[in-house]
């Protein structure tokens, strides 16, 4: 599947869901965690729930070689948190679930977000 297909299948979903307009389903955009998601993907979602004012639930320092392997892979970033923040999925709708493996600077991220 490409960037471009699964942000369109996204948009699709959130679009059909809202049409429901129920009280009880809500869409809520869920990118796996870093390493199965591209930037490009993280960044067009987070783009989609900004603009739908939707929640987010994903995955955040789970346990060491998942951070590690973060860093490896978004050299750029110098912290995970730092990924998510940079594609705009952090914010008061945001749900993380771990966060076993933070430091204190991704802690400030997520409070300020």
């Amino acid at each position: 599947e490409t960037t471009e297909t699964s942000l369109a299948d996204t948009l699709d979903t959130v679009e059909t869901i809202l049409a429901m307009k129920s009280d009880l389903v809500k869409p809520v955009i869920t990118p796996r965690f870093v390493p199965t998601c591209s930037r490009e993907l993280m960044t067009g979602l987070g783009h989609l729930a900004a603009k739908y004012s939707l929640h987010i639930q994903t995955h955040l320092g789970e346990n060491l070689r998942e951070c590690e392997w973060v860093r490896h892979l978004e050299p750029d970033c110098q912290t995970y948190t730092e990924v998510y923040e940079q594609s705009n999925l952090l914010g008061s709708k945001t749900i993380l679930a771990h966060c076993c493996h933070l430091d204190d600077s991704e802690l400030q991220i997520i409070k300020n977000a």
